[in-house]
C-alpha cells in the first residue's frame, strides 16, 4: 500500500500547483478588471482586456510550439511562471493604460507558452 502511494507524489504536486495557479489566475482576472475600470471608468477599456488575450494567442501560437520543442520544457515552464509573476506584480505600478495593456500582452504570450506546454 505504501509503495503505491509513493507513485502519487509527483502527480499530487503537479495537480496542486496547477490548482493553486488556477485560483491565482481567477483572482488576477477579477482584480485586473476592477483596476482598469477604476482607472478609466470605461467599459470599453475593460473590453480591451478581453480582446488582448485572444489576439495575442493567435499570433503566438504560430511559433510557440516550435520554440518549446527545441528547449527543455521544464525550464520553459519555470521561466514562464517567473515572468508571469514579475509582470503581474508590475501591474499596480503601471502609470497608464498603455503600460497595463503592454504588460497584459507579455502575460498573454507567457500564458500561450504554458497552454501549449500542457
Amino acid at each position: 500500500m505504501v509503495k503505491s502511494l509513493k507513485g502519487w507524489k509527483d502527480p499530487t504536486i503537479l495537480l496542486s500547483s496547477i490548482g493553486i495557479s488556477s485560483i491565482g489566475d481567477f483572482i488576477y482576472l477579477v482584480v485586473i478588471n476592477i483596476i482598469v475600470f477604476q482607472l478609466t471608468g470605461s467599459a470599453a477599456a475593460v473590453a480591451g482586456l478581453w480582446i488582448i488575450g485572444p489576439l495575442t494567442n493567435i499570433v503566438t501560437k504560430l511559433w510557440t510550439g516550435s520554440f518549446i520543442d527545441y528547449r527543455s520544457k521544464r525550464k520553459v515552464m519555470m521561466v514562464t511562471y517567473i515572468i508571469r509573476a514579475v509582470f503581474i506584480c508590475l501591474i499596480p505600478l503601471a502609470p497608464n493604460m498603455v503600460v497595463i495593456y503592454g504588460i497584459l500582452v507579455v502575460l498573454s504570450v507567457a500564458k500561450a507558452f504554458l497552454i501549449h506546454h500542457q
